[in-house]
């Protein structure tokens, strides 16, 4: 089950193809490397298996050579993240962990939703301000998975075949965002001779 099925045009039913991780496997990531600089404004992820206990959301700005955590998610923040505040931030940028999309239920069509600028801090602030404009701004957008919830069995039994029934589905990934070009462009063209710069395998 391929990347793209979660990320296609194709008018069929949102729940009859899905992307799989391997099985048995914690730490997985999806990374989007992007043709040109883009406004990243939300994300919302849509699970054919239980969500993710932990995950990070993170975002790189020159095409992969530094990463910048947007968001942390767990069923216990204490645990997956120790030294990350899990209360809402009063400032642009500031990052915490969130418990609300972590828990073991639902059991499918489970959703994680992240928005960049929560409406509460933005009321009042110029939407065009040099602050906002480079928080929006990404090149690199990566998700990384990394806790399964096992429901006990990892502490019961560690036997190989236990394992392989526990892995991350996710139906659809809807990404919401627009050319970094002010309002003035119909179509986002791709830089030319971008190298990314990657420190992973993917």
């Amino acid at each position: 089950h391929r990347i793209e099925n979660i990320v296609s045009h194709k008018q069929t039913d949102r729940y009859e193809r899905w992307w799989q991780s391997e099985n048995g496997k914690q730490d997985v990531y999806i990374q989007f490397d992007l043709e040109a600089e883009f406004a990243f404004t939300h994300i919302i992820m849509t699970f054919k298996t239980f969500r993710p206990a932990a995950m990070t959301i993170e975002k790189s700005s020159d095409f992969g050579r530094t990463w910048k955590t947007y968001g942390y998610f767990a069923s216990n923040c204490q645990e997956s993240f120790p030294d990350i505040s899990t209360y809402m931030p009063k400032n642009l940028g500031e990052v915490y962990c969130e418990t609300k999309y972590s828990s073991d239920t639902p059991s499918t069509k489970g959703e994680v939703v992240f928005r960049i600028l929560p409406p509460t801090l933005i009321q009042s602030r110029d939407p065009y301000s040099s602050e906002i404009q480079d928080l929006l701004k990404i090149t690199n957008l990566r998700i990384n998975f990394t806790k399964l919830h096992t429901f006990g069995d990892n502490l019961l039994d560690s036997r190989d075949e236990l394992k392989e029934k526990y892995y991350y589905a996710m139906y659809e990934m809807v990404v919401r965002g627009s050319c970094l070009c002010y309002g003035h462009a119909s179509r986002c063209i791709p830089v030319q001779g971008v190298q990314y710069s990657s420190d992973r395998d993917g």
